[in-house]
């Protein structure tokens, strides 16, 4: 048996997780970090000879997804922003109410 089979394995649903995230592909991506978790649960030590420059590249790729999130997460709060200060201004032109309009015309 491959010693280092279970590391690349890491490695590569590590580069799925980045590349969902590229993506957007938010259901996958759920599926492969559960997917990562469990293969990273089953990895007991000591590592064989050979697993730290792959444990090494799962951590960078892991940073790297964060980070992925983490402008994602900002995107859609710009967004969001965005929508709050339209409706903002969209209800300067609502029409106003029948029963206000109706009192300011008697009053005139």
């Amino acid at each position: 048996m491959d010693d280092l089979a279970p590391y690349r394995a890491l490695v590569t649903l590590a580069e799925s997780v980045c590349a969902h995230i590229d993506a957007e592909r938010w259901d996958e991506l759920v599926h492969t970090q559960d997917e990562f978790g469990l293969r990273l649960a089953e990895l007991h030590g000591p590592d064989p000879a050979g697993a730290e420059p792959l444990l090494r590249r799962a951590f960078e790729l892991h940073l790297q997804a964060t980070r992925g999130l983490e402008e994602q997460k900002a995107e859609i709060l710009r967004e969001l922003q965005g929508v709050r200060q339209g409706r903002s201004a969209a209800a300067g032109y609502a029409p106003v109410a029948a029963s206000a309009a109706a009192s300011f015309n008697h009053a005139a």
